[in-house]
This record gives structure tokens, C-alpha cells and sequence, in this order.
């Protein structure tokens, strides 16, 4: 989970003991250490030593709030009281181990799929499904991840049928299109169970010919082999209700001057579909 939210950098750590003042030894074909190391696209690889590691006794923090741990005490004293706060999303950044499955490929479909519609409801027109902006970008975001060439490939082709999916179909245009009080991965944070909770919507607006506020979910699934599209569509509906729920919830506190009712939907690029789900 902290890997696939991460917005500008991850920091992976692992340790391995060798004597001397040898290098480290070659890592396991396949593991984390190997990724960390040698692999592509992994900057700014710091091997640590234990000359290099402060005593436990020595104070990593002033006595004011500084660090993680302060921003998260600022955060908690800004968001108490219902208040929420609004953050300007800068896609996301993955690392891929070297033997991903086909759940893991989906899921790196998925993140990328996000990023290029989001920069498309953000674009001030929307291009024809065959631009060549859209391949640029795709590909400069599957060049963030550590990934076999062959992989690389199979994303890619998938993320641009996605996208060509959504820019020529009405429902996709529409969706993608300039809205009044529109927001685009937008993320929200709110105190729950003493805890800080945070949300990132895929895309709402204010729809100006009939009043309603969309909440919608990207999906970049497909019924199964053999699967009914109805049947499907529902199970989607039944897995992501509860989450849409608490999405319309969020933004009827944040846009609490608005009488607008709200209306949320999961929408297929594979199947250009937009399931309503309240």
C-alpha cells in the first residue's frame, strides 16, 4: 500500500550482514535486496553502514514538533473539528518486483490508466484518442517502474486501449470534460476513530443541466471469461458501494454551502460503462 500511493518518492530499505570491508555481497536472484541494488530506475541506492548509524541515545528531534512526526500532530490539529484538507495530486510511483503476477500487472494498468485520465480532465481540450501526447505520457509513467521490457510492453498496449476506450465513447468525453467544481484525484483527508483517514476521488464535478454532483470511480476491469455484464457490473457495484458511500459522505461536508444532490457511479473504459450506484 505505501508503494502503490506513494506520489513523488518511496523509500525502500533492507539489511544484509557480511564481514569485512568487502561490498556487500551479490543479492538473491528475485528479492527485494536485488531490486534495491541493481535494479532499473531504483535512484539514489545508499548502502548504510554501521559507522554510518547514530546511537540509539542520540535526539533525532527538537522539542518542537519537526519531522514526520510533527507534520502528522499539524495535520491531526488542522483536520479536528471536521475540517479537511484539499491536496494537489502528482501521480503515482511504483517499483515492481522482478516475477509480478497477473494481479500485480492489472493493478500497475490500473495506476497508470489513472494518471493519464487525470491529466486529461485536466487538459483545457481533450485530444483524439490516437494523439501521440497520450502514448508519451503512458509511457513516461511505465518508465517510473521496474519492469521487464516484455511487461513494459503489455501495459502499455492496455493503458492505450483503455484510454482510446474512454476518449471515444460519449459517457468517457463527458466525464473527461471542463465541469464547474470539479476535482481530479482529489484528496481528502478527516478525523476518524482518532485517526487521520484519507480519500482520493477519482473525479467529481457539478453537472450544469440537471444540478447533481457526480462521484465517480475509475474501474479499468472487464467481466471474466464467460461472465455476464450484468452480472459483473454488479458484483463491482456490490465490492465499491460502500466506498462511493463514503466519498458522497466526504463531499457533502466539503461542499457543505451546496444543496446539490449528490450521485455516484463506477465507470468501465473497457466496456464504456457508467454504473450508477445511489
Amino acid at each position: 500500500m505505501g508503494i502503490t500511493r506513494a506520489k513523488c518518492q518511496c523509500i525502500l530499505s533492507g539489511t544484509l550482514e557480511w564481514e569485512g570491508d568487502n561490498p556487500p555481497p551479490k543479492p538473491p536472484a528475485g528479492s527485494l535486496l536485488e531490486v534495491l541494488l541493481e535494479g532499473a530506475g531504483v535512484n539514489k541506492t545508499k548502502v548504510i553502514t554501521n559507522a554510518d548509524l547514530i546511537p540509539v541515545e542520540t535526539p533525532l528531534l527538537s522539542d518542537t514538533m519537526a519531522g514526520a512526526e510533527g507534520r502528522g500532530r499539524l495535520a491531526q490539529a488542522r483536520l479536528r473539528g471536521g475540517e479537511y484538507a484539499r491536496e494537489q495530486s502528482t501521480g503515482r510511483q511504483l517499483a515492481e518486483p522482478l516475477h509480478a503476477d497477473e494481479h500485480r500487472t492489472e493493478r500497475l494498468i490500473g495506476t497508470i490508466t489513472h494518471r493519464v485520465l487525470e491529466l486529461l480532465a485536466s487538459a483545457e481540450t481533450l485530444p483524439m484518442p490516437d494523439d501521440p501526447q497520450i502514448a508519451v505520457w503512458i509511457e513516461r509513467n511505465a518508465q517510473r517502474l521496474v519492469l521487464r521490457p516484455d511487461r513494459t510492453q503489455i501495459i502499455c498496449q492496455r493503458v492505450q486501449w483503455l484510454v482510446a476506450q474512454t476518449l471515444s465513447c460519449d459517457i468517457g468525453q463527458w466525464i473527461l470534460s471542463s465541469h464547474p467544481d470539479s476535482g481530479v484525484e482529489m484528496s481528502l483527508s478527516c478525523i476518524e476513530e482518532s485517526e487521520v483517514k484519507r480519500y482520493v476521488i477519482d473525479r467529481t464535478f457539478l453537472n450544469v443541466s440537471d444540478g447533481i454532483r457526480w462521484v465517480i470511480d475509475y474501474k479499468t476491469g472487464e467481466p471474466a471469461a464467460g461472465e455476464d455484464l450484468s452480472a459483473f457490473e454488479a458484483r463491482q457495484t456490490e465490492l465499491y458501494q460502500g466506498q462511493l458511500h463514503q466519498y458522497a459522505h466526504l463531499l457533502e461536508r466539503y461542499f457543505a454551502s451546496s444543496e446539490a444532490p449528490i450521485k455516484t457511479a463506477l465507470y468501465f473504459p473497457a466496456t464504456q460503462r457508467l454504473v450508477e450506484c445511489s
